[in-house]
């Protein structure tokens, strides 16, 4: 998911309501390298060397929480390719427990954890978080079996496993980690950490409480929680999730298969919700309890909730969602894209976001609620009653959009009543991109867009494109780039063959072209390269992807890629 040199800091991404905290936000195809600030810099290697001090990668220690515990403020922690499992209980981290299932990675205020290092490097953009893959797993048996995704997802083995993989109460960032194995089953009962009490059956993979939490550069699987958020619960503080997974997760009791946040603030960008599960309750990807949630460039699909809210529920506060697909989602009762609580104080704007093919077997099979829609698809979305239904959860403030069973012919909306109308290019394949003459394209209206924080001169689609190609921004997530045949190719002076590819990709007339960028189909970037003739591609699996050309004078150039 991340190439070595797309290392992102978060001094961009600090809250302010709506999306102005995201106006300065890198999108998928610029580069951030962050620059290293912190005055110490320790090492962890899996097994430890020379003195195991963590002074150099020479005398690396393997212990991630000692060189927490004896770090000073503004310290990095450099750790190299490797599984680590937590070895001290949270409250008692002077001690070596090994199987404690209390044991997990406490942080400290301004200590931060950086993986994907090979463990020879000097400065941190020399890290491939790829090719040093560095997992943080409370698997202490080492047995989980994960299967299935949504509603048919299913993680074996997990009980023996640690509570918690992070723990936080502070401002620190953990970027370059697959965080798995997390096993929040602990009924009621708490541990005591310091004046602070931890919820044994809260938060699988990360527990933050009070604190500044970045999470950048991470995947978060297989994770398990009984109470709230399989992967993440976040409370009372302000969490920023950047170019992350967050998939396969479960909760098997209560709410938010992947993501549970109560109060405080969450901002989300760049990032995927994939196939997570409530078993029994609400919020198959994200549950969102009071406070504020900004998504943007993001994907949540094929998450799955028993009762309401297949992708997202939103019980009070705010949720703001920009340029991002909710997708395939599924719920037993209502909301299967979104499930909007009728609460005091509640309110969510959608801004060229697109909801297609989500499920609810009661009612709002896309969205259920009351919610703005600006430059927006609702589209296509299953359920036994209208898209968004129920006495007095209507839909405010509808512009320029389109919404299932809906004639909103005003202030530029369409009349979705219309069943045949031309919209997906290929839904029952998960491409929700515009088909090819479809009356969505070039039908939103930019100011929309921009007064909802978006920024028209840098911001990319979903897909990494440009977010107006023909002045105009187009409805939905996906900005439509038409149909690349031979001859739109040749008038760009570049060429790419053959296509469809088996493992390499070769490019002729490169004329002008500054970088290289291949994109999956959810707008991730998987790699970054010079100027070159061949791409090898071979380790991806098959698929949609973009190759997109960075062009010397800054526009992006963008075409479609198979392999097969």
């Amino acid at each position: 998911m991340t190439n070595k040199k797309y290392l992102f800091h978060v001094f961009s991404l600090m809250l302010v309501v709506n999306f102005g905290y995201l106006k300065s936000a890198q999108n998928s195809n610029t580069k951030v390298i962050k620059e290293n600030s912190a005055t110490t810099v320790l090492y962890v290697k899996s097994v430890g060397s020379g003195t195991q001090d963590g002074s150099s990668w020479e005398n690396a220690s393997s212990d991630i929480q000692q060189m927490i515990n004896m770090a000073s403020a503004n310290t990095e922690i450099w750790i190299a390719t490797g599984t680590y499992k937590p070895i001290r209980p949270a409250n008692n981290l002077n001690v070596i427990d090994i199987k404690n299932r209390d044991n997990a990675f406490v942080m400290k205020d301004n200590v931060s954890l950086y993986g994907g290092f090979s463990g020879s490097e000097t400065s941190i953009n020399q890290r491939d978080i790829i090719a040093n893959p560095t997992t943080l797993s409370g698997d202490f048996n080492d047995d989980d079996v994960t299967i299935g995704s949504g509603k048919t997802l299913e993680i074996l083995n997990f009980m023996e496993n640690a509570h918690h993989l992070i723990i936080n109460r502070g401002k620190t960032t953990v970027d370059g980690f697959r965080i798995v194995g997390g096993s929040a089953i602990g009924g009621i009962s708490t541990i005591q950490i310091g004046s602070t009490s931890i919820n044994r059956s809260y938060g699988g993979g990360i527990y933050n409480v009070n604190g500044e939490l970045s999470l950048i550069n991470n995947v978060l699987i297989g994770n398990v929680a009984e109470t709230y958020g399989g992967g993440i619960y976040t409370a009372n503080g302000t969490t920023t999730i950047l170019n992350c997974k967050i998939n396969q997760n479960l909760n098997v009791m209560l709410n938010g298969g992947a993501i549970y946040q109560q109060s405080g603030n969450m901002n989300m960008a760049q990032t995927e919700v994939l196939g997570n599960h409530a078993r029994n309750f609400g919020g198959g990807g994200v549950y969102l309890y009071a406070g504020t949630a900004n998504v943007k460039n993001s994907n949540i699909s094929n998450n799955a909730a028993n009762i309401n809210g297949g992708g997202i529920h939103l019980f009070m506060g705010n949720l703001n969602i920009l340029n991002s697909s909710i997708s395939d989602n599924s719920a037993n009762s209502f909301g299967g894209g979104i499930m909007i609580q009728p609460t005091t104080g509640t309110t969510a704007k959608i801004i060229n976001c697109t909801l297609g093919g989500n499920i609810a077997t009661s009612g709002g099979g896309g969205v259920f609620g009351v919610a703005e829609f600006h430059n927006s698809i609702v589209w296509k979305n299953v359920s036994d009653s209208p898209e968004v239904s129920g006495t007095n959860y209507e839909p405010i403030n509808i512009f320029n959009s389109i919404i299932q069973e809906r004639n909103l012919v005003d202030n530029g909306n369409f009349d979705g009543t219309n069943s045949s109308l031309l919209v997906f290019k290929d839904q029952q394949n998960g491409d929700y991109s515009l088909a090819t003459g479809s009356p969505l394209i070039n039908a939103g209206s930019n100011a929309l867009y921009e007064n909802a924080g978006g920024n028209l001169t840098i911001d990319k689609d979903l897909s990494g494109n440009s977010r107006v190609i023909n002045n105009i921004i187009d409805l939905g997530a996906f900005e439509f780039i038409g149909e690349m045949n031979i001859s739109n190719v040749n008038k760009e002076k570049i060429i790419i063959y053959p296509n469809p590819f088996t493992n390499v990709v070769k490019i002729l007339e490169m004329k002008d072209v500054q970088s290289i960028f291949v994109v999956d189909a959810s707008g991730k970037i998987i790699k970054e390269l010079r100027p070159k003739k061949e791409i090898d591609l071979s380790l991806l699996k098959e698929g949609l992807y973009f190759i997109n050309f960075q062009m010397n004078d800054g526009s992006i150039k963008t075409f479609k890629a198979i392999k097969k």
